[in-house]
């Protein structure tokens, strides 16, 4: 309801309005709230909640899935991609690990899951990567000084703890009510009004109170009713949920997936310090792919607007940026990712799928 979806919640918090730039429009999109736990989702067993974590949350999507297909086998061998945002740079790769293993195990009898590629924006990939990035992030912006940066990066470089144990220690960037997750962005204050205090710097399109017009709208009991869920509160964020392993980098992982010719599409909004572009490149360096498309700008509509660059490597995998827009890239530049995706669904193998003009729908 904030980002891909095909309705946006208004500012009343009790209608919605049409997105005009939502994934539905070019693909069928299931919604999967997920580890269990994770908004509507519930578990009858309690152990299910203190027994979290990537290896089972896996496991239970890839459980769902095929269970999916043989409930609407109408589906069944239509190319199929994962997309998710932020810590789905861990769920992605370790789900499709799953779905390929499962494919090259099991004849074709069996359900087989036709997935064609991962699509992750802002992807945490790598604890001590991700780290690093940020403090890089924001230092480049102006966040921390040079001797804070100076500082965390001798020490951190040496510390056998990793980089992340390390900035912990350390004194962390003052950052008061600027958004990590958009730096330039508006400010939307807690409170029954919604108080928005407008950045002068980057004026936005997209609404910053949206998350709380949701946080109302899905609980509403009548809301609640009618999508069949259990009468409970609904939040963004959960800490019922105990996480029990979380390997710290998905470079093993997306090493594998790239040997099994699975196209990787990694993008990140320029504007946020939480999973920075930089921690990603980091990650990406660490790979030890060649570049087979250099850097360049990639063009989001016919007045030849940059939508932001993008570069290519071999097996399959690209990264691009998204120009002037945070962590939720299809919430702050809607249109620029939808046709970003449409393209790349279209796009060639091997080809960064950026390429061109695509029709989009308008309505």
């Amino acid at each position: 309801m904030m980002e891909v979806g095909p309705f946006r919640v208004n500012k009343d918090k009790r209608t919605l309005s049409e997105n005009l730039h939502a994934w539905t429009k070019v693909a069928n999109v299931i919604f999967l709230e997920s580890p269990v736990g994770v908004g509507f989702s519930y578990s009858n067993k309690t152990l299910d909640f203190h027994l979290s974590g990537d290896k089972s949350t896996a496991n239970d999507t890839f459980v769902f899935l095929f269970n999916w297909l043989e409930r609407f086998p109408e589906y069944k061998g239509r190319p199929f991609y994962i997309s998710g945002e932020s810590y789905s740079g861990h769920y992605a790769p370790q789900l499709a690990a799953i779905i390929l293993s499962h494919n090259l195990e099991n004849s074709s009898t069996r359900t087989l899951i036709n997935l064609q590629g991962i699509l992750v924006g802002n992807p945490y990939l790598d604890v001590n990567m991700n780290a690093k990035g940020e403090v890089d992030y924001l230092w480049s912006h102006g966040m921390i000084s040079d001797e804070a940066w100076a500082s965390i990066t001798k020490q951190c470089s040496l510390d056998q703890r990793g980089y992340k144990n390390c900035i912990a220690d350390m004194p962390g960037a003052d950052q008061s009510n600027i958004d990590p997750y958009d730096i330039y962005a508006s400010v939307c204050l807690e409170g029954p009004t919604e108080t928005q205090y407008p950045s002068r710097y980057a004026p936005r399109s997209y609404d910053i109170c949206s998350d709380r017009y949701v946080y109302a709208y899905l609980n509403d009991p009548r809301v609640q009713k009618a999508l069949h869920a259990r009468p409970t509160e609904w939040t963004h964020c959960t800490s019922e949920i105990t996480w029990m392993d979380a390997p710290v980098s998905m470079v093993p992982t997306l090493k594998w997936l790239i040997e099994q010719h699975l196209p990787v599409w990694l993008y990140s909004g320029d504007l946020e310090s939480v999973c920075p572009f930089i921690a990603t490149r980091y990650t990406i360096k660490d790979l030890g792919l060649n570049v087979t498309e250099p850097w360049r700008p990639w063009i989001v509509n016919e007045l030849d607007e940059v939508g932001g660059h993008v570069q290519g490597y071999t097996g399959g995998l690209v990264f691009a940026t998204v120009r002037a827009a945070g962590h939720a890239v299809p919430s702050h530049q809607p249109e620029a990712a939808l046709i970003g995706m449409h393209r790349k669904r279209l796009g060639s193998e091997g080809s960064s799928g950026l390429d061109g003009a695509v029709a989009m729908p308008t309505t």
